[in-house]
């Protein structure tokens, strides 16, 4: 029998990489309504926090990622403001901005970095 090449070769299965997910959930609803009637927010975050947990999966397994870090982004800039799974919010956001993104960001194993955005509109 011939040989057909004596080279060595390296075959890639691209369906066979890993998959990182990030899911955030909250203990209270995540858009907050100011009535400018009462002067109050609904919710009131300043007197029951709003707590968003981030749960990592790498495939279908819960994992705990080196890092975690929670940013706000405010237009176009980025401020930490947390580096555990779960990030407190204890004030009413709005009052200052219209709009705020928190972005979880993970590191796992310095490969992947993977972003999760929630917009509280």
């Amino acid at each position: 029998m011939a040989k057909i090449n004596s080279n060595q070769i390296t075959f890639v299965d691209i369906t066979d990489s890993r998959k990182l997910d990030i899911y955030i959930s909250s203990n209270l609803p995540t858009t907050q309504i100011y009535n400018s009637n009462t002067g109050a927010y609904s919710p009131d975050w300043s007197t029951t926090n709003l707590q968003l947990t981030s749960d990592v999966y790498l495939d279908t397994k819960k994992i705990t990622p080196e890092t975690i870090e929670w940013y706000t982004k405010i237009n176009t800039t980025e401020t930490k403001v947390g580096s555990n799974s779960t990030l407190t919010v204890s004030t009413n956001v709005l009052s200052n901005n219209p709009i705020i993104t928190y972005i979880c960001k993970v590191k796992y194993q310095n490969i992947v970095i993977l972003e999760k955005y929630y917009d509280n509109r």
